[in-house]
């Protein structure tokens, strides 16, 4: 190691991308779904759990599995891949909110956003609590507890799942909507039998 050398191990990979496409039909779809409420926070989700799954889904379902393959290659360097397994759309009117949260059960999680105000960045909370709390000139990579990540419409965000985040009060008049994820590998076989990781799924 050098000296004066700045190590950063360990990063959070959170991959933007963008849906070039008309979404019309499918934000018409995602509009009329049946929603349930999500507990006292003001937020609505789907009562389906598997929106991917309708036909006129298909394309943005084609779009996010290839960020899905995207992210496995290209930052986890991985030959497995993921896709999704449940897929719900959230709505939040004005004055709603999302708490505090990871995803169980899920290797990659996502969202994609079909109608967002400016008030809506989702938020990444630093699970990497400091004991004590210094006076800092200003908050970079190393000191933060949380980072916001503005998103449009069109606009899918993929995170590992264990990342906490939520996202802040609507403030705006218009109704948030947009479509969470999470994923589990293709394959049936997880991991190496000669580095005692080995699971079949199926088994």
């Amino acid at each position: 190691m050098k000296v004066n050398e700045l190590l950063t191990p360990f990063l959070t990979a959170l991959h933007v991308t963008s849906y070039d496409y008309n979404l019309d039909e499918e934000f018409k779809h995602v509009k009329n779904l049946e929603y349930l409420s999500n507990g006292h926070n003001g937020n609505y989700k789907s009562k389906d759990i598997y929106v991917l799954e309708h036909k006129n889904m298909e394309k943005i379902k084609e779009f996010i599995q290839r960020s899905l393959d995207y992210y496995t290659t290209k930052f986890l360097e991985s030959t497995q891949q993921v896709k999704p397994t449940i897929s719900w759309t959230n709505k939040n009117p004005k004055g709603s909110r999302h708490h505090e949260h990871i995803h169980p059960n899920s290797i990659l999680s996502g969202v994609f956003y079909f109608a967002i105000d400016d008030s809506a960045p989702i938020r990444f909370h630093n699970s990497k609590e400091w004991g004590l709390k210094l006076n800092y000139t200003k908050y970079n990579d190393f000191n933060s507890e949380v980072l916001m990540v503005p998103m449009k419409a069109g606009e899918l965000i993929v995170f590992p799942s264990n990342s906490k985040h939520s996202v802040p009060v609507n403030r705006s008049d218009d109704v948030r909507y947009s479509l969470s994820f999470n994923t589990f590998i293709k394959d049936k076989i997880i991991g190496d039998i000669n580095a005692l990781t080995y699971l079949n799924v199926e088994e």
